[in-house]
């Protein structure tokens, strides 16, 4: 077939492409079918997952026909340094979904005690880091000021839907994973938040989403000192960025707040913290809406202060440069999710506590005639380093 489109006028870099690229989206398909596979035990649940998992391959194929299609039909840029570029970057958040997809399957096929959490935790993080590293990237090369605006936006709907299934998480551990945690006070202070339970991933997602958001807004102030800051000249992105962070901390905030109200009387997983997450956010965004739309007396609602929750209206508002008349929006915002979020601190206390336990007698034995080379003596060289 290479060969043929050879003779045709295909050069062999554009054949060698598609050829990968079907290959990274055959893994990929794979790998879908695999995590749906593990979604659930009851025979009724997987006949509705294996038909629309077959509905998804016959869309997917359909679509993967017409991209190829264009691309033999079409000029690709490979003289253009910037193809190659969006390349890499999609290859690395490929990777990275990839990898999180086969420890999401391996933790829901696992005993309900295993840590399954941690893992998936450092790839969110890694995730996070590449979201805003490729989006700087690109602001500071193209020096364009919607750059900053989309690092801010997908950051926020990555860690919403994230969060969202993080605070669903049981902080039940195993005695076998129990002796596996830090127990030094660097360890327990830096590590403590990537272990199960639904406090800790609250806590996770607001400080890994806060740090991104102060690198995007250190690097946009930087941005802005240089002799190209002429196109990033302006504040709103500051503000969209710190509105972002603080509409995440109050809406999956009140989530989970829901979420342990509820926990004590109905079986609340995943999913269910998932739709929980999903309605807030909505009515959060259409209940003061539609009693502004009922109480403005002409047939156009102005944006208010009743609007401070709406997190579409008042995004849009900050976008659109008009923070500067709204000058109590983010003072409140920043308020409230400070309360929100103390108060869910409170709550995690439970989870946070959870130190090390001791490894019985019997197991040290055990481990130390299957793997001598483990009780080596060793010293502490870090704050960060354990000993036995």
């Amino acid at each position: 077939v290479a060969f043929t489109y050879l003779l045709r006028g295909i050069d062999i870099i554009t054949i060698v492409l598609i050829l990968s690229y079907t290959f990274l989206a055959s893994l990929l398909f794979a790998m879908v079918g695999l995590l749906v596979a593990t979604l659930s035990t009851n025979r009724a649940w997987q006949v509705l997952f294996s038909v629309l998992l077959l509905l998804a391959l016959l869309a997917g194929t359909g679509w993967w026909s017409v991209f190829v299609w264009a691309m033999l039909f079409s000029t690709t840029p490979l003289d253009q340094w910037e193809f190659w570029v969006s390349n890499v970057a999609v290859i690395t958040f490929y990777v990275s979904y990839f990898i999180m997809g086969l420890f999401a399957a391996s933790g829901l096929i696992s005993f309900a005690s295993d840590n399954r959490s941690t893992r998936l935790r450092w790839v969110m993080l890694a995730q996070q880091a590449l979201i805003v590293g490729w989006l700087l990237y690109a602001t500071l090369e193209g020096r364009e000021i919607v750059g900053l605006f989309f690092a801010s936006g997908i950051s926020a709907v990555h860690w919403s839907i994230m969060g969202s299934l993080l605070i669903g998480e049981s902080a039940q551990l195993s005695p076998r994973v129990r002796r596996s945690l830090p127990q030094s006070f660097a360890g327990r202070m830096l590590l403590t938040w990537f272990n199960p339970g639904s406090g800790t991933g609250y806590v996770f997602m607001a400080s890994s989403f806060g740090a991104a958001t102060w690198v995007i807004v250190i690097s946009g102030l930087l941005s802005m000192l240089t002799p190209f800051s002429n196109r990033i000249n302006n504040w709103d992105w500051l503000w969209f960025s710190l509105a972002s962070w603080c509409y995440v901390i109050i809406y999956l905030g009140c989530a989970r707040l829901l979420f342990l109200m509820l926990k004590p009387y109905y079986y609340v997983g995943l999913l269910f913290t998932f739709l929980i997450t999903v309605l807030l956010t909505a009515a959060g965004a259409a209940l003061p809406f539609f009693l502004q739309l009922w109480l403005a007396e002409s047939g156009r609602p102005e944006y208010s202060l009743l609007q401070t929750y709406n997190w579409i209206w008042s995004l849009y508002e900050i976008g659109d440069g008009n923070s500067w008349a709204y000058p109590w929006l983010l003072p409140i915002l920043m308020l409230s999710a400070a309360c929100v979020f103390l108060l869910n601190l409170f709550f995690a206390v439970k989870e946070i506590e959870q130190v090390r336990l001791t490894t019985p007698e019997r197991v040290v034995q055990d481990e130390r005639e299957l793997h001598p080379e483990r009780f080596v003596e060793k010293k502490q060289a870090t704050p960060w380093d354990e000993v036995d």
